[in-house]
């Protein structure tokens, strides 16, 4: 079941910023907001080395703190169900590219 989460990160000029995705899972919706937080319009930051980002799942008052690193190595990695992989490869695509790793 999709959650309605806010993910949000602070740029290295102290100024936050966040974006609301939905997402089944934790490192799901913080690999798509790195995504769609990814703008040079606004940051100059680049997201993929950011230490930290933010998820507020919204539909429960859960906040949690995740670490980067390991939202790309959890994406990166495969899956044996392959309905999970089957959204680890798109995460892949939007994350990183078509077809290619960060």
């Amino acid at each position: 079941m999709k959650c309605a989460c806010v993910v949000r990160f602070t740029d290295a000029a102290g100024s936050e910023h966040s974006i609301k995705v939905e997402a089944e899972s934790l490192f799901e919706a913080a690999a798509r907001g790195l995504c769609r937080l990814d703008s040079r319009f606004w940051t100059d930051d680049d997201l993929l080395q950011q230490d930290f980002i933010t998820v507020e799942v919204r539909q429960e008052p859960t906040i949690h703190t995740v670490k980067v690193a390991k939202v790309k190595e959890w994406v990166k990695s495969h899956a044996l169900n392959p309905v999970i992989e089957e959204k680890k490869q798109e995460l892949r695509r939007v994350l990183f590219g078509e077809g290619t790793a960060k």
